[in-house]
C-alpha cells in the first residue's frame, strides 16, 4: 500500500511532493524503505500516509485510486506471484480471508458468498482498530484487482454497508466478468493462463536460484543466513520473521530477525530452540532447519492476523533447508578448520618436543600446544618420579591464588585413587573421562576444589613405560570435553609425542607426512597441493609453462546413497589409482577436497594436456566398479589463462564447472569450454579450494 502510494503521488507531483508527504505525515521512513515491500508500518502510519497524501494531491478518494493501481505498479512482485498461483480470480475470493494477510493484519475479510463472476465480502476491523475511510477506499480499490492479475478487466466493486457510517461491518459486492472468466477453457485462453502460472512459477524459482547463488557465493554464515531471512521474509508474507540455529550443541545461538520491535529478540530465540514440540497454528507458521545429518534451529513467521496458506508452508519449508545447507558447509568449513589448525599445532608440539632435554621441558611444551589442540579451560601434567613413586606437577595453565598452589604442590599416589594404581601395574593411554559425580572419592574431591566439571586422564605411555598423565578439564560447559573418537585421537596424539621424545625425528616425518597427504587416498593433500602449485608459478621446478587439471566425479552422491560411504571410499581410492597410473612420472596427483582431484601437468599448455585430461578421463570410465564413474576435467595454463595463483584456479575451476553444465563425463578447457558446448556460464567463486 506505502508502496503504491508513494509512486502515485511522485507520478502526479514529483520527488518534492514525496518528500513533503513524509513530512506532513510526520513520518520518519526513507522513501525507499516504504517502497520495499517486503516492510510493514504501523496502522496509525498508514493512516497518516493517506491523510497527507489527500491533503497533498487533493484528491479525497485517494485510497480508492491507490488500491486499484496496486496490480500495476506491482505485478512482479512475490505477493502477486502467490495470488496468480491460486489459479483464478474466484479462487482468490474464496480465499480472501488467507490472502488478506499479506497486506494488512488489522483487519478481517470474510467471503460471504462466492459464484463465478460474483462475491460477497465483509470486512472488519479488528479488536482494538477502527476503520478509516481512506481505508475503506483502499479496500475497495484492491478487491477490484483480482480479475487483472489474470488478464481480465478490473472488477467492479459496491460498498453497501461501511464501519466509518456507524454499520457493524463493510459490506463489498464484487462483480466481474463471468463469460470471459470462464473462457479459460478456450485452448487459446487456456495456454495464456497457463503461460501466466508458468511466469508465476519462474519468479518463485528465481527468488531460490537467487538464494541458492547467494549461498554459493558466501564464505560469512551470518551473511548468508541473514540474505535467506530477508528472502523469506518477501517470498512468504507476515510482519515478523526469526531463525534461531546453533552450529553445534552448546554453542551460540546465531539469531537473525525481522519485525521484531517490542520483543526481545535473542529471548524469542530461545524459547523458540528449547520448545520441544512448537505448534503449527494459524498465526504462527515454523520450520525445522536441518539437513539428514544435523538438526540446527528453527526458522518462524509470525502474524497477528494469521493465515498461511500451503504454498507458503511448503515454500518457508525450501528456505529452511537452504538455512540447513548454509550450516552444513559452514561446519564442514569449521571442522576442517579445525583439523587444519590440530595438524599444525601438533606439528609445532613434536618440533618443541625435539629440542627438549628435560622432562619439565616436555610439561611446559605440552601444556602450552594442548589448548590448540583441545577446546579446554586447564591443562596440568603431572610426570612419575620413581624416588617418589608419585605423579607431581611439572606445568600447568595460569590459575589464579589457592587454586595454582594446590595445583602445583599435588602429589599424587597410587594408593591414593584406584586409576593410578591401576595405571601404574598396567600402563595403557586410553584416556579415563570423570564428572563430578565420579565414584572416585579422591579424584571428586580434587574436582570439587578446582571447580572442574569434567576431567580427562590421559596417561602418558610409550613401549608399555608410564611416564605420567596429562590432565585436561572444563569448568563450564562440559559437552566441549565429551568423549569422542575425535578427541580421543587429539589427546592420544599430543601424549604419544611427549611420551616419546627420544623419537621424535621419526614423529615429525610422520606428521609431516600425515599434513601433506590425503589419508583415504593416499594421494598429495590440500596443502601438498598449494605448495606445489606455488613452486610451479615460480618456476623452481624447472619448467615455466604448466596446465592444472581440475577433476571432478560426476554424481558422487549417488554412489553414497546407493550403496553407502564405505563404498564412496572405495571409489575414492579406485579413482585416485587409477589417475596416478596414468600420469606421467613427472606430473603430480592430489586429493584437493571430497571427490575433487588435481593434477598438475608441467611443460604442457592446455591444448597439449587435452589428450594427458581425456586419456585420464577414459581411464576412470573403463575402471570396473558396483556404479559406473565419470569424472568431468576442467584445465587452466600458466601463464597463458591467467596472471595469478587465485586467477588460475578460478579458470580451472569455471572450466569444469563448464563441463559439467554441458553435460559431463567430458574435458573442458578454460578458454574454449567443451568441445561442441560453447561458453558456459561461469560457476561462482568458492570460498576455499
Amino acid at each position: 500500500m506505502a508502496s503504491t502510494l508513494l509512486r502515485h503521488v511522485r507520478a502526479k507531483l514529483g520527488q518534492e511532493a514525496v518528500d513533503g508527504l513524509l513530512q506532513t505525515a510526520g513520518l520518519d521512513y526513507a522513501p525507499g524503505y516504504l517502497e520495499d515491500v517486503g516492510n510493514w508500518i504501523w496502522y496509525d502510519e498508514a493512516v497518516a500516509l493517506f491523510e497527507a497524501a489527500a491533503t497533498i494531491t487533493g484528491d479525497e478518494r485517494i485510497g480508492l485510486r491507490v488500491g486499484e493501481e496496486t496490480v500495476r505498479q506491482h505485478a512482479g512482485t512475490p505477493v502477486a506471484t502467490l495470488l496468480r498461483s491460486l489459479g483464478s480470480p474466484q479462487a482468490i475470493y474464496e480465499q480472501l480471508a488467507v490472502t488478506v494477510t499479506k497486506f494488512s493484519t488489522v483487519t478481517d475479510l470474510v467471503p460471504l458468498e462466492v459464484v463465478p463472476g460474483r462475491a460477497v465480502l465483509r470486512a472488519k476491523a479488528r479488536p482494538g482498530f477502527q476503520r478509516h475511510r481512506h481505508l475503506c477506499d483502499w479496500t475497495r480499490g484492491l478487491l477490484s484487482q483480482p480479475p487483472m492479475l489474470f488478464g481480465l478487466p478490473p472488477a467492479r466493486v459496491e460498498e453497501s454497508c461501511c464501519e466509518t457510517r456507524g454499520d457493524d461491518d463493510c459490506r463489498y459486492t464484487v462483480t466481474w466478468d463471468a463469460d470471459r472468466a470462464a473462457s479459460a477453457a478456450d485452448p487459446h485462453e487456456l495456454v495464456t493462463a497457463l503461460e501466466t502460472q508458468l511466469v508465476a512459477m519462474g519468479d518463485r524459482l528465481d527468488s531460490m536460484y537467487a538464494t541458492a547463488r547467494d549461498l554459493i557465493a558466501s564464505d560469512d554464515v551470518d551473511a548468508a543466513l541473514a540474505r535467506i531471512t530477508e528472502r523469506a521474509a518477501t517470498a512468504v508474507r507476515a510482519p515478523k520473521y526469526l531463525l534461531a540455529v546453533r552450529t553445534r550443541a552448546g554453542g551460540r545461538v546465531h539469531v537473525h530477525h525481522r519485525g521484531f520491535i517490542d520483543e526481545d529478540p535473542e529471548a524469542a530465540a530461545r524459547a523458540l530452540l528449547e520448545d520441544a514440540e512448537p505448534e503449527q497454528d494459524e498465526i504462527r507458521l515454523v520450520a525445522e532447519v536441518a539437513s539428514q545429518t544435523r538438526e540446527y534451529g528453527r526458522l518462524m513467521a509470525a502474524s497477528p492476523a494469521g493465515g498461511f496458506l500451503p504454498q507458503e508452508r511448503d515454500l518457508f519449508a525450501v528456505y529452511a533447508r537452504y538455512a540447513a545447507s548454509v550450516l552444513d558447509t559452514a561446519t564442514a568449513l569449521d571442522e576442517a578448520r579445525r583439523q587444519h589448525a590440530q595438524s599444525r599445532a601438533l606439528l609445532d608440539l613434536s618440533q618443541a618436543v625435539a629440542t627438549a632435554t628435560t622432562g619439565d621441558q616436555v610439561a611446559e611444551r605440552l601444556v602450552d600446544a594442548v589448548p590448540a589442540v583441545v577446546d579446554c579451560d586447564r591443562v596440568a601434567v603431572f610426570l612419575w618420579s620413581d624416588q617418589e613413586e608419585a605423579l607431581t606437577c611439572r606445568a600447568v595453565t595460569e590459575l589464579s591464588g589457592d587454586v595454582s598452589d594446590l595445583v602445583r604442590e599435588l602429589r599424587l599416589r597410587p594408593s591414593d585413587t584406584p586409576i593410578l594404581a591401576d595405571l601404574v601395574d598396567k600402563p595403557e593411554p586410553r584416556p579415563r573421562f570423570l564428572d563430578s559425580d565420579t565414584p572416585d572419592e579422591f579424584a571428586g574431591q580434587i574436582m570439587r576444589r578446582l571447580g572442574s566439571r569434567v576431567l580427562v586422564i590421559v596417561p602418558i605411555v610409550a613401549h608399555g613405560r608410564f611416564y605420567g598423565i596429562l590432565t585436561v578439564s572444563v569448568v563450564e560447559r562440559p559437552e566441549r570435553l565429551r568423549s569422542t573418537p575425535a578427541l580421543n585421537s587429539s589427546l592420544a596424539g599430543v601424549v604419544a609425542q611427549a611420551a616419546i621424545s627420544l623419537d621424535n625425528a621419526r614423529l615429525i616425518e610422520s606428521m609431516a607426512h600425515q599434513a601433506r597427504h590425503d589419508s583415504r587416498t593416499g594421494l598429495l593433500g590440500h596443502r601438498a597441493f598449494h605448495e606445489a602449485l606455488e613452486n610451479g608459478l615460480r618456476g623452481e621446478n624447472g619448467d615455466r609453462v604448466f596446465t592444472l587439471a581440475i577433476i571432478d566425479i560426476d554424481d558422487f552422491k549417488l554412489v553414497n546413497d546407493l550403496h553407502g560411504h564405505p563404498a564412496g571410499d572405495e571409489a575414492l581410492r579406485h579413482v585416485a589409482e587409477t589417475l596416478r597410473r596414468c600420469v606421467r612420472d613427472q606430473d603430480l596427483v592430489f586429493r584437493v577436497g571430497g571427490e575433487e582431484f588435481a593434477v598438475l601437468l608441467p611443460g604442457l599448455t592446455g591444448e597439449n594436456a587435452l589428450p594427458v585430461a581425456e586419456r585420464l578421463r577414459s581411464a576412470v570410465a573403463r575402471m570396473p566398479f558396483a556404479l559406473p564413474l565419470r569424472v568431468s576435467i576442467g584445465l587452466a595454463s600458466w601463464p597463458d589463462d591467467a596472471e595469478d595463483r587465485d586467477g588460475l584456479l578460478e579458470r580451472a575451476d569455471d572450466a569444469l564447472y563448464a563441463a559439467k553444465h554441458a553435460g559431463k563425463d567430458r574435458t573442458s578447457l578454460a578458454t574454449t569450454g567443451p568441445p561442441g558446448a560453447g561458453t558456459a556460464t561461469p560457476r561462482p567463486q568458492r570460498s576455499n579450494f
